[in-house]
Protein backbone atom coordinates (compact mmCIF):
# COMPACT_ATOMS: atom_id res chain seq x y z
CA UNK A 1 0.00 0.00 0.00
CA UNK A 2 2.90 2.72 1.18
CA UNK A 3 4.60 2.06 -2.89
CA UNK A 4 1.37 2.88 -4.45
CA UNK A 5 0.57 5.65 -2.49
CA UNK A 6 3.99 7.36 -2.94
CA UNK A 7 3.11 6.80 -7.11
CA UNK A 8 -0.34 8.15 -6.83
CA UNK A 9 1.23 11.16 -5.45
CA UNK A 10 3.84 11.81 -7.82
CA UNK A 11 1.80 11.15 -10.77
CA UNK A 12 -0.68 14.37 -8.40
CA UNK A 13 2.65 16.08 -9.02
CA UNK A 14 3.39 15.63 -12.41
CA UNK A 15 -0.06 16.62 -13.34
CA UNK A 16 -0.02 19.87 -11.25
CA UNK A 17 3.55 20.63 -12.92
CA UNK A 18 2.76 20.06 -16.29
CA UNK A 19 -0.75 20.15 -16.66
CA UNK A 20 -3.10 22.42 -14.05
CA UNK A 21 -0.31 25.29 -13.82
CA UNK A 22 0.45 25.44 -17.83
CA UNK A 23 -3.32 26.03 -17.84
CA UNK A 24 -3.69 29.00 -15.25
CA UNK A 25 -1.14 30.30 -17.23
CA UNK A 26 -0.41 29.31 -20.40
CA UNK A 27 3.20 30.10 -21.78
CA UNK A 28 4.89 30.17 -18.70
CA UNK A 29 6.97 27.01 -18.87
CA UNK A 30 7.42 28.34 -22.68
CA UNK A 31 8.75 31.40 -21.44
CA UNK A 32 11.04 29.97 -18.86
CA UNK A 33 12.64 27.39 -21.27
CA UNK A 34 13.84 30.41 -24.09
CA UNK A 35 14.87 32.65 -21.22
CA UNK A 36 17.35 29.91 -20.34
CA UNK A 37 18.56 29.31 -23.87
CA UNK A 38 19.08 32.99 -23.89
CA UNK A 39 21.20 33.42 -20.87
CA UNK A 40 23.00 30.11 -21.78
CA UNK A 41 23.57 31.28 -25.36
CA UNK A 42 24.78 34.10 -23.64
CA UNK A 43 27.33 32.25 -21.45
CA UNK A 44 28.40 29.94 -24.75
CA UNK A 45 29.61 33.01 -27.07
CA UNK A 46 31.68 34.69 -24.76
CA UNK A 47 32.34 36.21 -21.27
CA UNK A 48 31.27 39.97 -21.43
CA UNK A 49 32.52 42.35 -18.34
CA UNK A 50 30.92 45.31 -17.80
CA UNK A 51 33.47 48.58 -16.52
CA UNK A 52 36.35 46.33 -15.77
CA UNK A 53 39.62 47.74 -14.18
CA UNK A 54 42.72 46.51 -13.97
CA UNK A 55 45.93 47.26 -12.45
CA UNK A 56 49.98 45.92 -12.96
CA UNK A 57 52.91 47.15 -12.40
CA UNK A 58 54.66 48.55 -15.41
CA UNK A 59 58.44 47.79 -16.37
CA UNK A 60 59.21 51.42 -14.78
CA UNK A 61 58.14 50.75 -11.60
CA UNK A 62 54.42 52.43 -12.14
CA UNK A 63 51.20 51.32 -12.21
CA UNK A 64 49.18 51.03 -14.57
CA UNK A 65 45.16 51.57 -14.63
CA UNK A 66 43.54 50.36 -18.00
CA UNK A 67 39.47 50.93 -17.50
CA UNK A 68 36.93 50.35 -20.18
CA UNK A 69 33.37 50.25 -20.89
CA UNK A 70 32.85 46.49 -21.91
CA UNK A 71 35.85 43.95 -22.30
CA UNK A 72 34.86 40.52 -23.97
CA UNK A 73 37.23 37.77 -23.54
CA UNK A 74 38.75 35.98 -26.97
CA UNK A 75 36.94 32.46 -27.43
CA UNK A 76 40.49 31.25 -28.59
CA UNK A 77 42.70 32.12 -25.80
CA UNK A 78 41.03 33.62 -22.53
CA UNK A 79 43.75 35.78 -21.74
CA UNK A 80 43.12 37.99 -24.57
CA UNK A 81 40.30 40.60 -23.92
CA UNK A 82 38.69 43.07 -26.48
CA UNK A 83 38.42 46.12 -25.18
CA UNK A 84 35.75 49.21 -26.21
CA UNK A 85 36.23 52.66 -24.57
CA UNK A 86 39.35 52.70 -23.45
CA UNK A 87 40.66 54.77 -20.96
CA UNK A 88 44.56 54.08 -19.17
CA UNK A 89 46.39 56.52 -17.02
CA UNK A 90 49.47 56.04 -15.18
CA UNK A 91 50.71 58.20 -12.08
CA UNK A 92 54.36 58.84 -13.03
CA UNK A 93 57.33 59.09 -10.54
CA UNK A 94 58.30 63.17 -11.27
CA UNK A 95 54.63 63.03 -9.66
CA UNK A 96 52.57 63.81 -13.61
CA UNK A 97 49.90 61.87 -14.39
CA UNK A 98 49.76 60.37 -18.61
CA UNK A 99 46.50 59.50 -19.74
CA UNK A 100 45.67 57.33 -22.99
CA UNK A 101 42.31 57.32 -24.51
CA UNK A 102 41.39 55.18 -27.43
CA UNK A 103 37.94 53.73 -29.35
CA UNK A 104 39.15 49.83 -28.75
CA UNK A 105 41.97 48.23 -27.25
CA UNK A 106 43.35 44.49 -27.11
CA UNK A 107 44.84 43.21 -23.83
CA UNK A 108 46.49 40.42 -23.07
CA UNK A 109 46.20 39.49 -19.55
CA UNK A 110 48.98 36.68 -19.35
CA UNK A 111 51.73 39.19 -20.80
CA UNK A 112 50.39 42.25 -19.66
CA UNK A 113 50.96 43.93 -23.64
CA UNK A 114 48.02 46.18 -24.50
CA UNK A 115 47.31 47.52 -28.46
CA UNK A 116 45.53 50.50 -28.86
CA UNK A 117 43.53 51.28 -31.88
CA UNK A 118 40.58 53.31 -33.06
CA UNK A 119 41.68 57.53 -32.22
CA UNK A 120 44.13 56.95 -29.68
CA UNK A 121 45.37 60.35 -27.47
CA UNK A 122 47.65 60.81 -25.01
CA UNK A 123 47.99 63.55 -22.75
CA UNK A 124 50.78 64.41 -19.54
CA UNK A 125 51.00 67.63 -18.81
CA UNK A 126 51.81 69.95 -21.57
CA UNK A 127 52.23 67.46 -24.27
CA UNK A 128 49.48 66.29 -26.22
CA UNK A 129 49.60 63.06 -28.89
CA UNK A 130 47.28 61.62 -31.32
CA UNK A 131 48.01 58.75 -33.50
CA UNK A 132 46.31 55.53 -35.14
CA UNK A 133 47.29 52.84 -32.90
CA UNK A 134 49.86 52.55 -29.74
CA UNK A 135 50.99 49.28 -28.10
CA UNK A 136 52.74 49.31 -24.58
CA UNK A 137 55.05 46.11 -24.06
CA UNK A 138 55.77 45.56 -20.82
CA UNK A 139 58.86 43.42 -20.80
CA UNK A 140 60.57 46.15 -22.81
CA UNK A 141 58.99 49.22 -21.15
CA UNK A 142 58.68 50.67 -24.67
CA UNK A 143 55.26 52.49 -26.14
CA UNK A 144 55.22 52.64 -29.11
CA UNK A 145 52.75 54.93 -31.57
CA UNK A 146 52.45 54.23 -35.21
CA UNK A 147 50.31 55.53 -37.77
CA UNK A 148 49.69 59.48 -38.31
CA UNK A 149 51.55 60.18 -34.85
CA UNK A 150 51.38 63.99 -33.95
CA UNK A 151 53.32 65.46 -31.14
CA UNK A 152 52.03 68.74 -29.58
CA UNK A 153 54.03 70.80 -26.86
CA UNK A 154 52.91 74.29 -26.56
CA UNK A 155 52.79 75.92 -29.14
CA UNK A 156 55.57 73.05 -31.22
CA UNK A 157 54.42 69.86 -32.89
CA UNK A 158 56.10 67.31 -34.97
CA UNK A 159 54.25 64.94 -37.61
CA UNK A 160 55.90 61.28 -37.60
CA UNK A 161 54.74 57.63 -39.13
CA UNK A 162 56.27 56.19 -35.77
CA UNK A 163 57.33 57.15 -32.40
CA UNK A 164 58.87 54.62 -29.61
CA UNK A 165 58.71 56.05 -26.31
CA UNK A 166 61.12 54.01 -23.50
CA UNK A 167 59.10 54.62 -20.20
CA UNK A 168 62.12 54.08 -18.18
CA UNK A 169 64.75 56.32 -19.94
CA UNK A 170 61.88 58.95 -21.06
CA UNK A 171 63.42 58.67 -24.63
CA UNK A 172 61.75 59.34 -27.32
CA UNK A 173 62.60 58.09 -31.27
CA UNK A 174 60.70 59.64 -34.46
CA UNK A 175 60.94 57.74 -37.62
CA UNK A 176 59.81 57.74 -41.10
CA UNK A 177 58.33 54.53 -42.95
CA UNK A 178 59.54 55.81 -46.04
CA UNK A 179 63.28 56.53 -45.67
CA UNK A 180 63.47 59.17 -48.29
CA UNK A 181 60.71 61.76 -45.62
CA UNK A 182 61.70 62.88 -43.07
CA UNK A 183 60.09 63.44 -39.68
CA UNK A 184 58.07 67.13 -39.56
CA UNK A 185 58.48 69.82 -36.69
CA UNK A 186 57.98 72.80 -36.53
CA UNK A 187 59.22 74.93 -33.52
CA UNK A 188 58.04 78.49 -32.36
CA UNK A 189 59.94 81.36 -30.53
CA UNK A 190 59.62 81.91 -26.96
Amino acid sequence: MPKTFIVLIGLVVIAIVYVYIPSINPGSVEKESSNKEKSEKKIDNQNTFVKPEYVWKTGDGNSLIIKSEIAVQNKKDPHILDLKKVYSYSNLNDGTKIELKSGKAIYNRQSQNIVYYDKVKIENKDVFITSDNAEYVTRTSLLTLYGNVRVKKDKDYLISDTVIFNTKTKNLKFSMKDKTKKVYGKKTKN
